[in-house]
């Protein structure tokens, strides 16, 4: 584990690269954890990352339990950023425009491109009739509290997993894997530098070593994404720590969450699960502003 000072500089060149971070989040004690997109406001000195209404629950702990983690995959050499989370969603709209001046703000380069991309394909007619709700945005902005190295990186390397439906044709496509649990002073994720199937449980070792109590709750994220973002797939489990120790522990999986965008029924059922979703949001919310 190396040591880190919380530089400016460093987190926004973070953030200015990353498609994708892992943010986690817990309600007591339980932690969740989704690959979302970082920006980075230079004027405010702060991380964002967003969320559309209608997949809301992936932002939602932050409200009640302030404290988040964010972990960048750094080549070889991740990043870990804790700190303070505060969630706007009284104006959609208005968060929505300004993602477009983080989107902007970014140098030229294929993060920017990516986004730029897919801001064009919501404003085509056919975009807009099927991803009109995909636009409104949920905004968590992050106040730095804590940054922690790692000298080594996610595996790449995983196999079927049974006990949580997940197949061999599903474990060769993903990329990464993040282990989260909670600490006294939030949810603390790190990267899964190996992994082996044992029975219904899975052996991981860590990049570093893991405060756990034995049957602690847990959360592993598995996730893979295309360069431009246009598919991409994810599996969180949640479940229990069993003999940890350092670096090395077994996980006990109980439930398990699967998504992925890659197939044209995949696209469809992703559509109408948004289209649905956003109604509830907006049913159980009373946020106005959106017309249907």
């Amino acid at each position: 584990m190396t040591e880190y000072a919380v530089d400016d500089a460093d987190l926004e060149a973070l953030a200015n690269e990353a498609l994708s971070a892992e943010f986690s989040a817990h309600t007591g004690g339980r932690p969740v954890t989704y690959p979302l997109t970082p920006f980075y406001d230079s004027d405010r000195g702060t991380l964002f990352v967003t969320s559309a209404p209608a997949f809301s629950s992936k932002v939602d702990r932050a409200r009640e339990e302030p404290m988040v983690a964010l972990l960048f995959d750094v080549e070889d050499d991740p990043v870990l950023v804790r700190g303070e989370a505060t969630v706007y969603d009284d104006d959609l709209e208005y968060n929505a425009r300004y993602v477009r001046r983080l989107i902007e703000s970014l140098p030229d380069g294929h993060k920017r491109g990516v986004f730029e991309a897919t801001e064009r394909k919501l404003a085509n007619p056919i975009g807009n009739l099927l991803l009109d709700w995909y636009g409104l945005r949920i905004l968590v902005e992050i106040e730095p509290v804590e940054v922690e190295g790692f000298d080594e990186g996610c595996t790449s390397g995983f196999e079927a997993w049974p006990a949580v439906d997940m197949d061999s044709g599903e474990a060769d496509k993903h990329s990464r894997a993040v282990y989260t649990y909670v600490g006294d002073d939030g949810p603390r994720s790190l990267p899964v530098t190996e992994f082996d199937v044992e029975g219904g449980d899975a052996a991981l070792e860590l990049a570093a070593s893991a405060d756990v109590g034995d049957g602690q709750p847990c959360c592993l994220l598995l996730h893979w994404h295309s360069s431009d973002l246009t598919t991409l797939g994810q599996r969180m489990v949640r479940g229990r720590a069993s003999n940890p120790g350092g670096r090395t522990l077994e996980f006990d999986p109980a439930s398990s969450f699967e998504m992925s965008t890659e197939g044209f029924l995949d696209f469809l059922r992703f559509i109408w699960q948004g289209k649905t979703q956003t109604r509830e949001y907006f049913g159980e919310t009373g946020v106005t502003g959106w017309t249907w």
